[in-house]
């Protein structure tokens, strides 16, 4: 089977078609829009020209997905639809003008799938991983495939630098009170224990992005996934000190990132600091291996119900499912 996942990000928008046989999926192809929907909440609501944005590109997607004869196809939406005041009037325009229907994770769904689309390959018995998502970081602490504890945070990259920076790039100051919304989150997590955590698995596109910016600020080969804290901690001091090869190397390795990777570095550098960890890996799979894995080959999409406007709607195989929170 042949199947499309769309991931409705605060940030980006993505397409991302996989072979599934045997219990197993591969990747085949994978398309990225940059769509900023959390840059057009207001009053905690997703506007008109916001949603209109996300109808946009989701008919761009399943043009693409009709012209490859691909009828099975997922849609779902993170902190972008999920923390907004008028989520179930956004799903219902979204389907109205795109018919697609959008599957709303809750923060712990998102944290959980996340998990299980990190944990391919990782090699890590116990720690701690991370999703560092656009409207949203989620985090989850697991020993051995168990998951001890999974939080969602509402801080990302793209809603800390709309919250908090007036121009391009944050100022100090601006980066201060990003640091005291990330640690205000932080201190209210619980069932994480008080044991240093050494290595967290880091997923999304900041944290694979924040790699590249290390690779080449450091020196370090190009397939480096290693990040120390260290590093990291650097990276932010010299921006501080207004160093302009921290720019010019973000703006040569992920352009479309210029805005949000320093709010993104400080998230994982507070989130390390603060777990005591003295690495993030990041990892090449995401939250939609994990979506795939677990509600498309686990089935559990079929046992997903959702409500529109007073109706119950039950997926069945090769159809676009939504569940409204």
């Amino acid at each position: 089977m042949v199947c499309g996942v769309i991931d409705i990000g605060a940030n980006s928008i993505r397409l991302s078609i996989y072979s599934v046989e045997e219990n197993a999926a591969r990747l085949l192809l994978n398309k990225k829009e940059t769509a900023g929907l959390a840059s057009y909440v207001k009053n905690r609501k997703l506007s008109q020209k916001g949603v209109d944005k996300a109808c946009a590109v989701l008919n761009d997607f399943k043009n693409i997905l009709t012209n490859l004869n691909i009828t099975s196809y997922y849609a779902f939406a993170t902190a972008s639809l999920r923390n907004i005041a008028n989520t179930e009037e956004a799903i219902l325009y979204i389907r109205a003008h795109t018919d697609i229907r959008v599957d709303v994770l809750s923060g712990e769904e998102e944290a959980m799938l996340g998990f299980a689309g990190a944990v391919r390959e990782s090699g890590i018995q116990n720690g701690m991983m991370i999703d560092v998502g656009g409207g949203s970081t989620e985090v989850v602490g697991f020993r051995g495939v168990e998951v001890t504890a999974a939080s969602s945070m509402p801080v990302g990259s793209l809603n800390l630098f709309t919250k908090h920076v007036k121009k391009l790039l944050p100022s100090e100051i601006e980066l201060r009170n990003i640091s005291i919304d990330i640690i205000e989150q932080l201190v209210m997590l619980h069932g994480y224990g008080i044991a240093p955590i050494r290595k967290i698995i880091g997923i999304g596109g900041t944290v694979r992005a924040a790699a590249k910016l290390g690779n080449e600020y450091f020196g370090y080969p190009e397939d480096c996934t290693m990040m120390r804290t260290e590093g990291i901690g650097q990276i932010l001091k010299h921006y501080r000190d207004r160093d302009g090869k921290v720019m010019k190397t973000i703006l040569l390795v992920a352009p479309e990132r210029v805005h949000t990777l320093i709010p993104g570095l400080d998230i994982m550098f507070n989130v390390a600091q603060y777990f005591g960890a003295e690495t993030i890996i990041a990892n090449k799979y995401s939250i939609r291996e994990g979506y795939v894995n677990k509600r498309i080959i686990g089935g559990d999409s079929n046992n997903a119900a959702s409500k529109t406007a007073g109706d119950e709607i039950y997926t069945e195989p090769g159809t676009v499912m939504a569940e409204i929170q």
